[in-house]
């Protein structure tokens, strides 16, 4: 395996891995001068240096700075430590499909991979956590079927009045022990990075289960939970422009008064509801037999049950359905921090 002090064949991409070293990072507008290249040349080195896991792009343009990857020597140290670690393929198969870890300066890494730093970085048995982290995926990988999971408990656990009819995940946010599940990782590093190829990966691996829930409920109307924190992308917007659902949309606003009070910052349910329901407005007026009211990640539910009574007040539909990308299992104090 490669490692930092690898020659590489192209001398300028050397070069150029050489300089972000020595100056702990570097713009394409810092290349080009030094090396008295073109800037779509400097371009390429980095992009290449990028895929291999030699440097990592920080920020956006105009502002990107480039750096040696925190993420490569830990991988290739962490690997020679596992090198005689033995994992069954059945448990082997469900990590790498089933687990990614983002470190602390936002390196992402899939599978066993990333389940290998995970157990490194915590001086944790490998062989071991793999087998744990199997048996606690197949315990909530019980609830999903056909794509989804019913999560209905959670409505008729925190309120009396169900305005909702039913609940949905795609999955859960978190395990216990390893955190946040895949789908959980993904929704939680899109919301706050504003990364639109990360909300094309949470729409595909959820697209199968929002069409299986429309066509088995017979979803014939949709609504889009709005964003309450305001950000340059917006993950709803782009699950709304991504999935293109062919259906008829109920629009839903949520208005800001003199302080806006993101629904992540409260503690208390009753806050949440009350704040929903103050915050949260429904247009329209057109019958429908069934709507699906789509979310991106809930806690408490209060925002979707608040939404499906405004709904329902209005008298324009039969039942109300709500689905959220990721929810969690019990309470909700861990998606306070989306």
């Amino acid at each position: 395996m490669l490692n930092i002090n690898t020659k590489i064949e192209t001398s300028l991409k050397q070069n150029i891995l050489d300089k972000i070293k020595e100056d702990q990072s570097s713009t394409i507008k810092d290349l080009v001068y030094t090396f008295d290249s073109t800037k779509q040349t400097v371009i390429k080195h980095l992009n290449s240096l990028t895929l291999e896991g030699f440097i990592t792009k920080n920020g956006k343009a105009p502002r990107t700075f480039y750096s040696l990857s925190k993420l490569k020597n830990t991988i290739e140290e962490i690997d020679n430590f596992f090198e005689h670690v033995k994992i069954p393929e059945e448990i082997l198969s469900v990590i790498e499909e089933n687990y990614d870890n983002i470190n602390a300066f936002g390196e992402k890494t899939n599978g066993i991979k990333g389940f290998k730093v995970f157990c490194g970085e915590r001086n944790m048995n490998l062989e071991k956590s793999a087998k744990d982290f199997f048996e606690v995926y197949k315990k909530y990988n019980h609830f999903k079927k056909d794509g989804y999971i019913n999560a209905s408990f959670k409505i008729e656990e925190s309120f009396n009045d169900n305005f909702l009819d039913k609940m949905f995940y795609i999955d859960f946010y978190a395990f216990e022990k390893y955190g946040k599940t895949k789908l959980g990782q993904l929704v939680s590093s899109a919301k706050q990075s504003g990364d639109k190829s990360m909300t094309k990966e949470v729409i595909k691996i959820s697209r199968t289960g929002i069409e299986n829930v429309i066509k088995k409920y017979t979803i014939d109307a949709v609504a889009y939970v709005p964003p309450t924190i305001k950000r340059e992308v917006q993950i709803m917007k782009e699950l709304e422009s991504g999935l293109a659902l062919n259906l008829p949309k109920i629009n839903i606003f949520k208005i800001i008064n003199d302080v806006m009070v993101p629904q992540k910052t409260l503690s208390k349910i009753k806050d949440r509801i009350l704040n929903a329901a103050n915050t949260m407005f429904v247009e329209g007026n057109i019958h429908y037999k069934n709507i699906l009211i789509i979310d991106d990640a809930v806690g408490s539910g209060a925002t979707l049950h608040e939404i499906a009574k405004k709904i329902k007040n209005k008298k324009i539909v039969d039942k109300v359905f709500g689905l959220s990308i990721v929810g969690s299992f019990k309470g909700f104090d861990a998606l306070n921090e989306i």
